[in-house]
Order: structure tokens, then sequence, then C-alpha cells
């Protein structure tokens, strides 16, 4: 079996501090950010004006499709004020521009019923932001339905991470539901999520709880 590549990275760039764009690729293709040549006609017009401009590596060592949909994450959480959206101007408004809240970024884990560390990955941390929208903040929505296909088309994320995703938290009581079997779909109705579960900052092996919530 062939070896898959995982020469690729997502990298940021950083204009007076402030994150500006977001993206993804393998050798020098970060360069194009401070270069006066990029693709990107924002950062071409920040470079000329002299502003401070920096390029970190956000993670190293990935597969091309690994870094694609870490790329999407990351912009989809950074929200409004980035110069890039994922893909091309023919994506805008195609994927989530949720924020996540700060301590949801630093929080890696909660505690299962059975009292067990689960981790929790970027695109969980989006997809519960996104039922925290739907049921709690937007206060005309009692119940959402959805199938997973239609998730997975408002996020960005695969089908299959969703699914994950939604099953990890209904087993731990942070999502509660039922499916819909009078739709022909199959759709999910949601019902409530949980606005308070206690997070965590640190791996299985040595955690410790962080203050705040979820929900805050």
């Amino acid at each position: 079996m062939e070896e898959v590549s995982k020469e690729f990275y997502v990298y940021g760039c950083y204009v007076d501090g402030v994150l500006k764009y977001i993206g993804k690729g393998k050798g020098n293709r970060y360069t194009h950010c401070t270069s006066g040549a990029s693709t990107c006609t924002h950062l071409n017009r920040d470079f000329f004006a002299g502003r401070d401009m920096q390029v970190k590596k956000l993670k190293e060592g990935m597969t091309d499709d690994d870094a694609k949909e870490l790329e999407k994450l990351l912009i989809s959480i950074a929200g409004e004020g980035l110069y890039n959206v994922y893909g091309n101007s023919a994506n805008v408004g195609k994927y989530s521009s949720y924020t996540v809240p700060r301590n949801i970024l630093r929080a890696t884990g909660i505690i299962s019923k059975e009292g067990v560390f689960i981790s929790l990955t970027l695109a969980e941390k989006l997809l519960y932001v996104y039922f925290l929208d739907k049921l709690v903040y937007n206060r005309k929505m009692t119940a959402l339905s959805r199938n997973m296909d239609d998730i997975s088309e408002e996020l960005g994320i695969e089908k299959k991470t969703v699914w994950r995703s939604v099953k990890k938290f209904t087993v731990n009581g942070l999502l509660r539901g039922y499916k819909d079997h009078s739709s022909g779909a199959g759709a999910w109705v949601y019902e409530s999520i949980e606005t308070e579960p206690e997070l965590y900052k640190g791996d299985s092996s040595n955690y410790m709880l962080l203050a705040g919530s979820l929900g805050a």
C-alpha cells in the first residue's frame, strides 16, 4: 500500500498582530503572504504599506486532505475579519462563520458519563456552537430538524465527521434528540443542548478543570 504524503501544513498570516489569512500548502507556499506578489490583494496592500506581517505554521505533518479540512475549520472558527474565504468567491456563504468562544478553543476535552476523559476536536467544537446557536441563542426555535447531509453542507464538515460528533454528544448527554421516522429522509430532531458542561484542558493521562462553561 502506497504511503500517504504528510508534507502539508496549515498556516496563518498576522497583520499587526491580528490573524488575517489562513491557508494550507507545502514547501515554501506560506511565503506568498509576505512577498508582495500574493494572489490575495489585501495581503499585497498591507505588504507595500509597511505593515508588520508575520506568518506562523499552525499545524504541520498532515496529508493534503487533512490540511484542507483543518484550513476550512479554522476559517469557519475565525469568522469575519479574514481576508480569505475557503475555496473561492463561489463558496462565500457556503461555509459557517460561527465564532467559537475562547474557552471552547482552550478546552481539549470533557468527562463522559463513565468518568472517562474524551477529547474534543475542532470540528466537534464548531458543531457544538452550531447546536448552541440553533437551540439556545435562536429563541424562536424549540427544536432543530436536520439530517446529516444538511449539517455537513451548512458547516462544510464531512458527513462522517458530523455523524461521529453527534453520536459522541448524544451518548455523553450533551445533545438530546430523536430520529423522526415519519420523515422519508430520516431526519433527526434535536431538542436541547447542555449549556454548562464541565470543560477540561490536558489529555487522558493528565487533565484539569477549566473555569467557565461551553455556553459562556
